[in-house]
């Protein structure tokens, strides 16, 4: 029989919780706990996570063989933990040049990049440039293409880390996954912009309930806020950034100064941004696709007269206008078999009214 005061794993692993669930019922039942848990602490190991320790009477037996291959066979069958996480960083494609609407920001990223180019310097005066940034604003504002500009100005790779690459249903994984980012983060050796998307996702709500799933919530959250204290210190060639639509749902002990250094709101963009985002967005494409004999655009657009038209639309909303134009050019052409006109100013006008009707909250 175990003696469950004297069986302990620590909390990290969940394991605690794991074994209250199962000990009830009788010594039979105590005893397949016991050996479930000591299954449980293998599988611990065999992932490289940090031995646990079990206290248990002298005389009570680690699981025997059959034991193990009882429990491997009523286990789910081996899954991908953390899917994506071992794939290597990669550049953007995406500048500074590119984003539209936001100068401010702009004017501030350039800055962060010159810091992070310039260790010397920074050193000499004993100034830590930010190893944190957190972006935070409406959908479609642009916050993921800054990140990618980001690296782009800095010369550095990319690396994004999305809510499925980290949480995960099964005991400690995501604990497990977070662990593995980090050390990850700290083996690179080329300067690399980490982006961790919809970071509100990832570690909303820290501290609230009692259930499993806020346990594990605050356990990744715990472990981030670890992870973040001396990051810049064990690897300065990392930079972090957090991006959110719902700064409320963060907890503020996650973002603070020394995590995240820089905290910028991006807003929906005002008239001149909308103007600035369409010019920016229809000159990249012109730059592509036109060739001699070909246009894209005729001379009647303004950006201007599209800003006043625009109100409330984001630059997702603008790069939708543009995707439906074009597509729509493209699709009279591949039908009818012959060249049609350029896009006009009132295609662009009729783009926006079904871009407002297809999204409800314009």
């Amino acid at each position: 029989m175990v003696n469950r005061s004297q069986t302990t794993l620590p909390s990290r692993y969940g394991l605690d919780s794991f074994g209250r669930a199962h000990a009830v019922g009788g010594t039979q039942r105590g005893e397949q706990s016991f050996e479930l848990l000591c299954v449980a602490h293998f599988e611990l190991d065999r992932v490289g996570v940090e031995s646990g320790i079990a206290v248990v009477e002298p005389e009570t037996r680690l699981p025997s063989e059959h034991v193990l291959r009882r429990v491997a066979k009523e286990q789910p069958a081996a899954r991908p933990t953390g899917a994506g996480l071992d794939a290597p960083p990669h550049g953007t494609g995406v500048s500074l040049d590119q984003v539209g609407g936001l100068p401010g920001v702009v004017a501030q990223f350039r800055d962060i990049a010159v810091s992070f180019g310039h260790p010397e310097v920074m050193a000499r005066w004993g100034a830590r440039r930010p190893q944190g940034i957190l972006l935070y604003g409406p959908p479609g504002t642009g916050k993921t293409m800054l990140a990618r500009a980001l690296a782009t100005e800095i010369g550095a790779d990319f690396r994004e880390i999305r809510t499925p690459e980290i949480l995960d249903k099964w005991l400690g994984a995501s604990e497990r996954n977070i662990k593995r980012v980090f050390r990850q983060a700290r083996r690179y050796v080329r300067p690399t912009v980490m982006l961790f998307d919809e970071f509100d996702s990832i570690i909303s709500y820290a501290g609230a309930g009692d259930d499993a799933a806020s346990q594990a919530v605050n356990a990744v959250a715990g472990i981030f806020k670890q992870e973040m204290n001396d990051l810049i210190e064990e690897n300065p060639n990392v930079i972090v950034v957090a991006t959110t639509n719902f700064p409320d749902r963060v907890d503020e002990s996650l973002v603070r100064s020394g995590r995240f250094d820089v905290k910028l709101a991006i807003p929906k963009p005002n008239e001149a941004g909308r103007a600035e985002i369409l010019a920016t967005m229809i000159r990249r494409l012109a730059a592509e696709h036109e060739s001699p004999g070909f246009r894209m655009f005729a001379d009647d657009v303004d950006p201007a007269d599209f800003a006043a038209n625009s109100a409330g639309l984001t630059g997702a909303d603008i790069a939708e206008v543009l995707r439906r134009v074009t597509m729509d050019k493209a699709m009279q052409e591949a039908r009818t078999g012959a060249r049609v006109p350029p896009v006009a100013q009132l295609d662009l006008i009729a783009a926006i009214a079904d871009v407002r009707q297809s999204t409800p909250s314009r």
